[in-house]
């Protein structure tokens, strides 16, 4: 549970932000230069944006698993008094099912159109939604259904979110699934004790692991499973899950805890007790979740005040130390500067050869593994499909296991992609470890706050630049965009900011795979010929998508190193520039300038130490 302390010290770096005089003052200390090819940073409105992000108070956690493992009634024990989500359909539409805070008594049906329902929320009128049987294949085009649940749990603004369990994605829930893992800053994902983990599970899991900051695991059990089984399930997926972040990169402890529940048990707890079921102490893992966040929401946004207002306190620094000084001495500190800049940019052109090198390579390497897969694949299926015609497989059954091996030959490839990606993030965050920002003196970089980080695929906030960059994922919504812990701070290099997108791009490419189920679904009595094409065409769509993918990623994250060389090319030139100016204008202009930057030095070391002072 959040404590006053933590609100306080959000609700005040968020005036502090929020005072106009901070903004004025570091806009006389980082004026931005009138040829610059983007507009300059509006400071007014980047703190205000951090301001909001401050005061967010809506935390959204989806909960998700295979088809099957118990999540509707995982979330109807845990948020609600009765069956509200429906349970025990024949199929699902795999329609996300949102569950905020609320005492009312009606969900919203939001429907791609854009239009709304709203139903009385029970779980016959939402099964006219979900279940399949009476929505089949989603055809009433429903985009999400948000219900409201008095859940203790939910009043601090955590959201959970059913979404459609993994392996069981669609085309038309493909979108709406990537944008609430995007939004989350947590997940929950239920595990089986029979069977355990499977290898889709696998690989979801270590591109979801990489781009969520919290991952919590629970695994249900049945009523009908015995100890033993439970208990060799809970081995066997802690020792997957170990695998999958050693993997992923992912730092975890000697153990990864799993909470066994028994989610059935729960709902019959309900009905026999007016306490609400406590899951094995699963409801405060959630809460943790939202109130870890906020912590992590004020260290990041207090470390990115300190450094902005230190590199202000340094410029103006430097500008009054020049125009205090007669001209030639001033000109030989310019010049100084100039030659280490040069050196530094010198470095920094150096490593980004050999990161182009590297992502280079990594294309190749790509390609080459796609193209492999692409070749040996068919036969392997069509060999696999006709064993499976000739064992007399037909129907449903049939079907399934077509399906299987389609995803296992997606998988293969996906995993090896994956492997390669992985490798060529940390390649590069080991190049770039040892570089930073452009600081305007040699002590700054001393000074600059480190923020705490966890490998994600975002991109820097960058202090210089277009507000449109400044403010991604801020003034367009915090959510849709950058999420705290990514960056090293406005003080670091692009190591864990700009670097590491690559692995994680593969996420959204993985769904649209999954989600596609077959480009063509194969039949029992097709013919050998219509059999050979249909494989053909899966594996096409397949390399396609994965050439699409590999390509992108790796050409953005070459963009993003050069784009963040432009901007301390930029951040140094605007300085220098300035300081040159100042010392071409009259002595009263000068005089005038002085007493602003004596104003604005004041303005910035009060409120450094303001911002500063919850800053244990």
């Amino acid at each position: 549970m959040r404590t006053s302390k933590e609100d306080d010290g959000r609700g005040r770096l968020a005036l502090l932000l929020e005072d106009d005089r901070l903004a004025e003052a570091l806009a006389e200390a980082l004026p931005n230069r009138e040829d610059q090819e983007k507009p300059g940073t509006d400071w007014g409105m980047l703190f205000h944006a951090w301001a909001a992000d401050l005061r967010a108070d809506r935390f959204v956690v989806p909960v998700t698993g295979v088809q099957g493992c118990g999540k509707s009634l995982l979330l109807n024990s845990l948020l609600f008094r009765d069956i509200v989500l429906p349970v025990e359909a024949d199929e699902t539409t795999c329609v996300p099912c949102e569950i905020a805070f609320g005492e009312g008594n009606e969900a919203q049906v939001e429907l791609f159109s854009g239009d709304s329902v709203s139903v009385e929320q029970t779980e016959e009128e939402l099964r006219a939604w979900i279940d399949n049987a009476q929505n089949p294949g989603n055809q009433k085009g429903v985009r999400r259904i948000v219900l409201q649940s008095p859940a203790e749990i939910l009043k601090e603004g955590l959201v959970l979110v059913d979404l459609p369990g993994v392996g069981s994605m669609t085309s038309a829930n493909q979108q709406t699934t990537e944008e609430y893992l995007q939004k989350a800053v947590g997940l929950l994902y239920l595990l089986r004790s029979v069977p355990p983990i499977t290898r889709s599970e696998s690989i979801f899991l270590r591109f979801a692991w990489n781009t969520i900051p919290t991952v919590l695991f629970a695994q249900n059990r049945w009523s009908d499973e015995s100890d033993c089984e439970v208990e060799a399930g809970q081995e066997h997926n802690e020792m997957v899950l170990q695998s999958v972040a050693h993997d992923a990169r992912i730092p975890v402890g000697e153990s990864i805890p799993i909470r066994v529940l028994n989610v059935h048990g729960s709902m019959d707890q309900i009905a026999s007790s007016d306490d609400p079921a406590d899951l094995n102490g699963l409801g405060v893992d959630l809460a943790a979740v939202s109130d870890g966040w906020r912590e992590r929401v004020l260290a990041d946004r207090r470390g990115r005040a300190i450094n902005v207002v230190r590199d202000g306190i340094e410029a103006v620094n430097a500008r009054l130390g020049s125009m205090e000084v007669d001209q030639e001495t001033a000109r030989s500190q310019i010049n100084a500067e100039d030659r280490r800049f040069r050196s530094y940019f010198a470095d920094l052109d150096d490593r980004f050869s050999t990161a182009s090198d590297r992502i280079d390579e990594y294309k190749r390497n790509s390609g080459r593994a796609v193209r492999t897969w692409a070749e040996e694949t068919p036969p392997r299926l069509r060999s696999e499909i006709r064993q499976i015609m000739i064992g007399g497989v037909d129907g449903a059954n049939l079907d399934s296991a077509l399906h299987d091996r389609e995803r296992e030959a997606g998988n293969s490839i996906v995993e090896e992609l994956q492997v390669l990606s992985c490798d060529l993030d940390d390649e590069l965050r080991e190049l770039y470890s040892t570089t930073g920002r452009w600081q305007f003196s040699v002590e700054a970089g001393q000074k600059a706050i480190g923020i705490p980080h966890k490998r994600k695929i975002e991109v820097l906030l960058e202090p210089v630049g277009g507000v449109a960059g400044s403010l991604a994922g801020s003034a367009a919504g915090f959510w849709a965009g950058v999420k705290i812990g990514t960056a090293v701070g406005f003080s670091g290099g692009p190591a864990g900011a700009v670097v590491g997108c690559v692995a994680g791009g593969f996420l959204g490419a993985w769904i649209g795979i999954e989600s596609k189920k077959g480009i063509v679904r194969l039949r029992a009595d097709q013919a050998a010929e219509s059999i050979k094409k249909s494989v053909g065409q899966f594996v096409e769509e397949t390399r396609k998508v994965l050439d699409r993918q590999t390509a992108d990623s790796a050409n953005r994250q070459a963009e993003q190193l050069r784009q963040w060389m432009d901007a301390q090319r930029v951040r140094y030139e605007t300085q220098r520039d300035i300081r040159l100016s100042d010392l071409a204008n009259s002595l009263d202009d000068r005089t005038a300038a002085v007493t602003l930057l004596r104003d604005a030095q004041s303005t910035l070391v009060e409120s450094l130490r303001k911002i500063g002072e919850g800053d244990d």
